[in-house]
């Protein structure tokens, strides 16, 4: 069977510095095998992995949008590993091929 974990969660944390409405969004991806993402160099291990966005409040118009300020992917910390794990800048899209790619190896034979 195909497992796919992609886990978004609405959690939003709204602040406002500079005159400027910012919010967060924290999702959780699993991947079940060792990947790459683009423009970083090299391989992340399987498991799960917390993905941030941060986005700004456009302001001047007549509905509610937001902008893409950053996109950063990490590892959870476990064991004696705790707090040690950094964090990686990523392009939502490479993010999304990297979960594609991950989809597509599941479905290859053994």
């Amino acid at each position: 069977p195909l497992l796919v974990e992609f886990v978004k969660r609405r959690v939003f944390h709204l602040s406002r510095g500079d005159d400027m409405l910012t919010r967060t969004t924290t999702s959780t991806m699993v991947f079940r095998r060792p990947f790459h993402i683009a423009g970083i160099d090299h391989a992340f291990p399987a498991g799960s992995y917390e993905v941030v966005t941060e986005e700004e409040q456009l302001d001047g118009i007549t509905f509610l949008a937001y902008r893409r300020l950053q996109t950063y992917i990490y590892r959870r910390s476990t064991g004696d590993r705790l707090g040690l794990e950094p964090t990686y800048d990523v392009d939502p899209e490479d993010l999304a091929a990297a979960l594609a790619q991950d989809v597509i190896e599941q479905e290859l034979p053994a």
